[in-house]
This record gives structure tokens, sequence and C-alpha cells, in this order.
């Protein structure tokens, strides 16, 4: 999967899954590269908390899938994380939206929201930049699931103008979780 753009689309899952609704892997380094989510909406209507809406990995030996960019994506009832992402190099969250992850909504949050880390053996994940995303409610509790969590072999991470819907009924903290990677910057958030 090199250059394609995935523009506008909507993708919802109604029933339970054991698999990501998209998953996407590859064990040789680069083939995976340089793809754009743009615009899209992931709607995970049967609630399921056990997988990720989008996952993506390079899982061969030293390598890493390269230059994934998500603009402008909603990630609706992300309830098992919204994006989990492993042994990647410049990935790219932009002005995304986790909608809908709250308790009212007859489930629990199982996964962080956006997950960066490390395939075993593959190489580890750098350059992710996570900027001006939001969500809504109160999401993950800041113990076992995250906003945002890297692995400990994560470096170069940036997120920047992270922010959290004001609603007054439901706590405002945004949890973040590096676990001692190397060069993160945080700004404006």
């Amino acid at each position: 999967l090199i250059q394609c753009t995935f523009y506008n689309v909507m993708s919802i899952t109604t029933s339970a899954r054991t698999v990501p609704s998209w998953s996407i892997s590859s064990s040789s380094g680069g083939a995976v590269a340089n793809n754009t989510w743009l615009r899209c909406y992931f709607d995970n209507l049967a609630l399921d908390n056990g997988q990720y809406q989008i996952y993506i990995a390079c899982t061969g030996a030293n390598q890493y899938h390269l230059g994934q960019s998500f603009r402008d994506c909603y990630f609706e009832h992300s309830f098992g994380g919204a994006i989990q992402s492993l042994s990647g190099y410049e990935l790219v969250i932009d002005n995304c939206t986790a909608w809908d992850i709250f308790s009212g909504q007859g489930q629990t949050i199982s996964n962080s929201t956006w997950y960066i880390g490390q395939y075993s053996g593959a190489r580890a994940s750098t350059a992710t930049r996570i900027m001006s995303c939001t969500r809504n409610s109160n999401g993950p509790n800041g113990s076992s699931t995250w906003d945002i969590f890297c692995e400990s072999t994560c470096s170069q991470v940036l997120v920047e103008s992270f922010s959290i819907k004001n609603q007054l009924t439901f706590q405002q903290n945004a949890f973040f979780n590096f676990n001692g990677c190397a060069d993160v910057v945080l700004v404006n958030n």
C-alpha cells in the first residue's frame, strides 16, 4: 500500500470484531508508505471494546512503515481505541476527533485512543506528530487507558494543541503516557 489517498471514506462496523476494522501491515520495510486518510469517518456502532479501529504496522526485522497521515478524521465509539501504529516513521495524526467514548454508551474503554509502539523485532516508532486532536466526554481513565500512549521505545514525539471538549457533566482531563520515551515535545495542550 504505497501513496494511496482515502478521501471521505465512511467505515462503520455494526457487530463485535475479532480484528481491527482496518488492518494494514507488511513485513517489508516501506511497503506501507506515504498514505493519507483525509476526512474519513470511522464508527464502531457495535461498541466493540476489544479492537482498534485502525491497526497499522511493519512486522519485518529492523523495518518500519512510513509517512502515514490521518487528517480531519472522525472516530466515533472507539472504545477499543482509534489508531494503533507499530514501528512507524513520520506518522501524522492531525485534526482528528475521538467522539462518544464514555461509560453512558454501555461499554468500557479497554485500549488507549492513539497508541504508538514497536512491533517485536522491527524498528521503534520515530517522528510521530499528533496535532490539533480532540475528544469529548470523559474517555480514557489515565491509569490503564490513555488519550495518547507511547511505548518507551518511541522517540521524537510531538503533541500539539490537544484539547477536550468542554462539557460540564464529564471530567476534563487529557491523559498522556510516554513511558519515558526520548524527545517528547508538548506544545499548547
